[in-house]
């Protein structure tokens, strides 16, 4: 699901330069840690990032919705060929398909239990919302799917024939012996 409960994810800090205790409600995404490691950290590079430092807002110095919208791909098969995009507000979550075509929008918070629909996607704003993903977002896509594909592949059971000792692997899907929480406590490696 595309619920608030699987997208959104607390980002937790602890280091020097963070304040202890300092909480930020701010929209965030994967792609401003990077970022925000490098400014905490004072090192020095030429990268570009996709995403913003935010270490002006752990520190208070900004306004707590410095970043607008959030951009999520929930439902992929693949990395690469997403099926839908999500944009999240602090108020709205926009649904788009994969062609980048608004199809729906809820009212934030959407949880798997309340979630809110708003039919009328002929408001001035929602229509904006399809240019922003195509501007902002789909070709950043694009960069990825241009880039040099090298195929990698990490098949559990492949690893788990070379691992060591043999007897610290579990074949959890075929024993089917162990529940998940005995897998948690034996020690072992489980595929």
């Amino acid at each position: 699901g595309d619920w608030d409960e699987v997208l959104q994810v607390p980002w937790i800090m602890k280091g020097p330069g963070i304040p202890a205790g300092a909480q930020v409600d701010t929209l965030t995404e994967n792609t401003d840690i990077v970022p925000t490691l490098v400014e905490l950290l004072s090192l020095k590079t030429t990268a570009r990032f996709d995403g913003k430092s935010q270490v002006a807002a752990i520190r208070g110095n900004a306004a707590p919705d410095a970043r607008p919208y959030t951009f999520a791909a929930p439902d992929r098969s693949s990395y690469e060929r997403p099926e839908s995009f999500i944009l999240r507000s602090l108020t709205e979550k926009y649904r788009f398909d994969s062609a980048g075509q608004l199809t729906q929008v809820f009212q934030v918070p959407d949880t798997a239990s309340a979630r809110r629909e708003i039919t009328d996607l002929n408001r001035p704003e929602f229509l904006g919302m399809e240019a922003r993903l195509r501007d902002a977002y789909l070709p950043l896509l694009e960069r990825l799917r241009n880039l040099p594909v090298y195929a990698v592949v990490m098949e559990g059971a492949m690893l788990a024939y070379s691992a060591e000792p043999k007897e610290n692997v579990v074949d959890f899907f075929v024993s089917g012996e162990k529940g998940t929480e005995d897998l948690e406590k034996d020690n072992k490696w489980a595929y």
